[in-house]
């Protein structure tokens, strides 16, 4: 048994736009690493209501079309500590991508709540098939997978 150590729950959303998706980009222990946004679900709420409190939150956009995809997780080990959360994955459009913006800009502004601010990037999602043009490590490792699955392509 694992004493003190805590499995967390978060809502993720893949927001796909033009061949591209996009994602945070951080820097952690290992190096750089992609993902999508999204953050904690917060008790009694449910993971869409998450995903679309957090979006909002830290992009000061919204969220429209929300669908769930499935569940994965992100369990990791560095030299800082373990990790291990679990991800409901929606995919959702941004509504006010042309207004705002958005989809022409090279890089969004992401805040968190403890004023962390951190960049998302439209990623072309050819880049995240496995091949070595990835912008760092790519989390959850079957994103393409779930990118595909998205936009209801098979396989």
């Amino acid at each position: 048994m694992s004493a003190g150590r805590v499995i967390k729950v978060k809502a993720r959303v893949i927001v796909v736009h033009d061949d591209k998706v996009l994602l945070e980009q951080r820097l952690g222990p290992s190096g750089t690493y992609v993902r999508p946004l999204g953050g904690n679900v917060e008790f009694g709420e449910s993971g869409a209501a998450a995903v679309e409190r957090e979006f909002a939150e830290e992009t000061g956009l919204h969220l429209r079309d929300i669908h769930y995809l499935g569940c994965a997780e992100d369990i990791g080990s560095t030299d800082r500590g373990d990790w291990h959360e679990i991800w409901l994955l929606y995919a959702a459009d941004i509504d006010e991508l042309e207004e705002s913006g958005v989809r022409q800009a090279a890089s969004i502004r992401v805040q968190e709540d403890d004023q962390r601010v951190f960049s998302a990037h439209w990623i072309p999602f050819d880049q995240l098939s496995g091949g070595t043009k990835a912008p760092g490590e790519v989390r959850p490792a079957d994103l393409y997978d779930w990118i595909r699955l998205a936009l209801g392509l098979e396989g």
